[in-house]
């Protein structure tokens, strides 16, 4: 599950919160979006599409599928390094308290 961060300022946040279990904070490189949390409906026309992906900026309502797009994030802890999926797009929620499994928090 994507971790959910609301703004440029939270995403790097997160980052600086997230410590290896040696105590060194996790160093991270974005690899890129891999698109979005759920497969988007078929036969959607060229506006249909562009109306969806607009709309992803916005909050959404409860029970509405996720169409966010996902970025993915190569976070290292010395020589191993593990994927961590980030929704930027969530801004009507605070980020999550957790941490990552494998990870501390500060």
């Amino acid at each position: 599950m994507p971790l959910k961060c609301a703004s440029q300022r939270e995403k790097e946040n997160t980052w600086q919160k997230l410590i290896c279990p040696s105590g060194k904070t996790a160093k991270f490189q974005r690899a890129g979006s891999i698109g979005p949390r759920h497969d988007l409906p078929e036969g959607l026309t060229d506006k249909q599409l562009e109306e969806l992906l607009l709309n992803g900026f916005e909050a959404l309502e409860v029970g509405a599928i996720d169409y966010h797009i996902i970025d993915a994030y190569t976070v290292g802890c010395g020589s191993s390094s593990t994927t961590v999926y980030l929704d930027m797009y969530h801004c009507d929620k605070p980020a999550p308290e957790q941490s990552p499994k494998g990870f501390l928090g500060r």
